[in-house]
């Protein structure tokens, strides 16, 4: 009997031991994800399953932080892995369908939100996620109904009051647009995509000062953000603040030298300052960045009218027209015969 009790004994205190530690380097990789080092915190997930090969929370963990490094076909291995050990786990749907969605999986997505749904009622992000599917796919009402039902759910998701700002905005439902942008920042007054999203939702209803205003607020919020700047620069070109513009399209490619929208804006200020060949060289640059460019194109043509480049001025008009510019053939027939 005493060497019995002795065997149990000892395997009790191993099983216990053992889920101790892959738990242990679990939390190291949760502490490390939230501090954005998703590498490290991959590592500490690789250990726990190496301790416990069956240990789900820690290939969804780590499913997760490979989602933020834009691994995505990776981290469908790990959400995988996870589902095999646990079929009821709705989380781990949730985050296969958000890489299906990066990779433009939307039907498989979907799947996954369904499922996800199923699983956990009351998962309110999975609700948000398809509804970003559903938005994605145009149907605008039906994401909607799925953005109000996450909010039912947790009435403090500013990501949420955000997403449906952007529905309304598509639905043009402006004073309701506002409402959510304003509901967001009102919960988390550091979401600069908020913010941002407002600042266009001002833009579009020719509140130029107050858009910049927004912007400013990202800015600080997120510095490196090229995506800002450039949207601040086409609110200051709508002032006729072209210094200021100029500065702010310069500030984008900075941070982001192949913004080829950004290309595009400073090439037409540069035009404004009869920098024709300047002009020409952002718009060119902004061609190789996107051969479809139709407008960076066109105003390539418009520069080189202006140095006497008739021959290449027509050849890009020319290309414009092909690309769906429909303005580029009336220059065409004045210009170019």
């Amino acid at each position: 009997m005493e060497k019995t009790f002795f065997v149990i004994l000892t395997i009790f205190t191993f099983v216990n031991s053992y889920s101790q530690t892959s738990v242990q380097y679990l939390n190291k990789g949760l502490s490390k994800y939230e501090q954005k080092d998703y590498e490290g915190s991959i590592q500490d997930f690789n250990k726990a399953i190496t301790i416990n090969p069956k240990y789900a929370d820690a290939f969804f963990n780590r499913g997760r932080s490979k989602n933020a490094l834009k691994i995505y076909e990776m981290a469908i291995q790990d959400f995988n892995r996870a589902i095999v050990i646990n079929a009821n786990f709705a989380k781990a749907y949730n985050g296969r369908g958000f890489s299906k969605i990066q990779l433009k999986d939307f039907d498989g997505a979907m799947l996954d939100f369904n499922i996800a749904i199923s699983k956990d009622p009351s998962f309110s992000k999975s609700y948000l996620n398809r509804a970003t599917v559903k938005e994605k796919v145009k149907d605008y009402h039906g994401a909607l109904e799925d953005c109000n039902k996450c909010l039912s759910i947790d009435p403090k998701d500013s990501y949420a009051y955000d997403f449906l700002g952007i529905l309304k905005d598509d639905l043009k439902d402006y004073a309701g647009a506002m409402f959510a942008y304003n509901k967001a920042i009102e919960i988390n007054p550091k979401d600069r995509d908020a913010f941002n999203n407002r600042g266009g939702l001002k833009g579009d209803l020719e509140d130029f000062q107050g858009a910049i205003d927004d912007y400013n607020k990202a800015i600080y919020l997120s510095p490196d953000g090229a995506d800002l700047f450039f949207n601040r620069a086409v609110m200051k070109v709508s002032l006729k603040d072209n210094q200021g513009a100029m500065t702010d399209f310069n500030k984008a490619l900075e941070i982001n030298p192949d913004y080829g929208l950004a290309y595009g804006g400073r090439a037409v200020e540069k035009y404004k300052l009869e920098d024709y060949q300047g002009a020409i060289a952002d718009n060119s640059r902004a061609i190789s960045i996107n051969p479809k460019d139709a407008d960076a194109y066109y105003n390539r043509a418009v520069a080189k009218f202006n140095l006497g480049q008739k021959d290449g001025a027509c050849s890009d008009l020319s290309k414009a027209g092909e690309l769906g510019n429909t303005q580029a053939y009336d220059m065409i027939r004045k210009f170019c015969h």
